[in-house]
Order: structure tokens, then sequence, then C-alpha cells
């Protein structure tokens, strides 16, 4: 994307823009650099959860250090709220079914999390967090997971450094993006590995 604040990115051919739509006017403000772009659909190659989503909601870092001072915090309820909205249209039962083609001709769903919509975020040392979001979440899990993702990195103090410290240290590190989810259990931001550990086999 280029230098903006604020995107939101789409495969081409999606079939109903209304809901990328009321995300473009909720977010809409004059000194936002706000970006919408299309990418055309192609075959990737690499990690499932890494690749991008068919949807996707992009924050720059420049959004929380430098629009947010300038506005206040009222456009950042505006943005939970657009993003919580996308997301109730995009996942659960009714949302738009999609898939991803790897390089093996294999095609996926995307399994646990889904594979349609996801939020990405710039931390202060512009690394890439992603929120993964379970496959069929419902309004009230969808809110908790954005409101955690986001105050997390409205903050980007010790907490996010530390989950990025812990990831790196266990050798799990060297992927540009870093995936996160939210656990409704402990109601904290855990990390995902991409190529989680296979139990071992007993004796």
């Amino acid at each position: 994307m280029p230098d903006i604040d604020l995107g939101v990115s789409y495969l081409e051919g999606w079939d109903d823009l209304s809901p990328i739509e009321d995300f473009a006017s909720t977010v809409s403000e004059p000194r936002l650099r706000f970006h919408t772009e299309e990418r055309e659909r192609t075959v990737y190659a690499g990690l499932e959860w890494l690749l991008p989503t068919a949807v996707f909601v992009f924050i720059a870092r420049s959004y929380f250090d430098s629009f947010l001072k300038e506005m206040g915090k009222d456009h950042y309820q505006f943005l939970k709220r657009g993003i919580k909205a996308l997301g109730s249209r995009l996942l659960g039962p009714s949302g738009p079914k999609s898939s991803i083609v790897a390089t093996q001709g294999k095609v996926s769903d995307g399994g646990k999390y889904s594979i349609v919509y996801s939020v990405l975020a710039q931390t202060r040392d512009l690394r890439t967090v992603k929120l993964l979001l379970r496959n069929g979440a419902m309004a009230q899990e969808l809110s908790e997971a954005v409101d955690a993702f986001l105050d997390l990195c409205l903050q980007d103090d010790a907490a996010l450094q530390a989950i990025i410290a812990d990831y790196d240290l266990k050798g799990r590190g060297g992927h540009k993006v870093l995936l996160l989810t939210f656990n409704h259990e402990t109601r904290t931001i855990e990390v995902v590995d991409p190529v989680p550990s296979k139990p071992k086999s007993k004796a």
C-alpha cells in the first residue's frame, strides 16, 4: 500500500463491495490518509495464515502516533466501529466463502482462522502484527477481539513488546508478520505459531 494512515484491501471481483464502502464511509475524515486497494487474484506460495486474507484492514503506525494525536481519540471509536461492522458482515455463517490456492494446487478454506477477513497494524519498530479471527466468529467474540487487539496496538508498550520478544526468544521469529489472536478464556492476546509443533509420538 502507498504512504497512508489507514487502508482496506480486497480481492478483485469481490461480489458485494457495500461492506467495504460502508467501512470507508465510517472512518472517512478529510485529514486521514485513507486508501482502498483492489488486489489482483493470484496463486500464493507460503504459510497459509501468513498470506493476505481476501479482505483486510491495514493500520499504519502513523495512525496511532500522528493522526490520533491531532484528532483526539474520537476517531479511534469510529475505527473500532468500522472494523467490527465489516467483520460482522464478512464472518459467520452468512459471510462470503473464500479459499486459498497454493502453488501445489491445494485448496484450503483456512481451517480454524478466517482467510476472508483480518486486521493488520504496524508497531513502533515497523513490524506488522496480524489479528487472526476465528471462522464463524459471532458479534460479541469479534468485538472483544478487536477491542483487545487495537488497544494493545494503540499503547504499543511493554505488553506488546513482551509478546514480540517472547516469540523471538523461542526461535520462532523470522516472519515479517507476527500472528496474534484473542483467547476468550484468558482474555488476552496470544501469538499464533504459523507452524505449530507436532505432539511427540508415544514410545
